[in-house]
């Protein structure tokens, strides 16, 4: 028996790397719309899930979008803030050619809605901290790839 939340968190994935898009959508546990999942892939979160308990589940539901670039991410965030179905939090890949860098997404993601959790998901360090925190100074979060399924799931614990 999954527990279901009535209000679950509304969260924008925006990566430019299908296998990365791939790997989130089964960590949020969403349809297999149309992939074909490689076995390694499988083998990757086969590997993850043995630390999960048996039994029941409490994890929480997710309302998930995936996106592969960020100009899609802005109008996507834009469209939900008219709608008044705004997300709370966007995990966003720094390097997305051939559009806008994740750091340049990020802050026209803000300026659309300036309470959106922002967390970049990365294995590039391409700006410096201080560089981030002047162009973020509401805040954010950093992960860096190879990223875990409990680092993902603990944004929203």
């Amino acid at each position: 028996m999954v527990a279901v939340v009535d209000n679950p968190p509304k969260i924008l994935v925006v990566d430019d790397d299908y296998s990365i898009l791939e790997l989130y959508r089964l960590i949020f546990g969403l349809p297999d719309d149309e992939s074909d999942l490689s076995d390694s892939l499988m083998e990757v979160f086969e590997l993850m899930e043995e630390d999960d308990n048996e039994g029941e589940a409490t994890e929480p539901q997710y309302d998930v979008n995936l996106l592969s670039q960020g100009l899609d991410a802005v109008r996507e965030v834009r469209r939900a803030s008219e709608a008044g179905t705004p997300y709370s939090h966007a995990l966003i890949d720094m390097r997305m050619p051939p559009g806008i860098d994740g750091l340049e997404t990020a802050k026209h993601l803000r300026e659309i809605d300036p309470t959106i959790n922002i967390t970049f998901v990365t294995a590039y360090a391409d700006y410096e901290e201080e560089q981030l925190g002047e162009s973020l100074p509401e805040g954010y979060r950093m992960i860096r790839k190879p990223f875990s399924q409990d680092e993902i799931l603990a944004l929203f614990a």
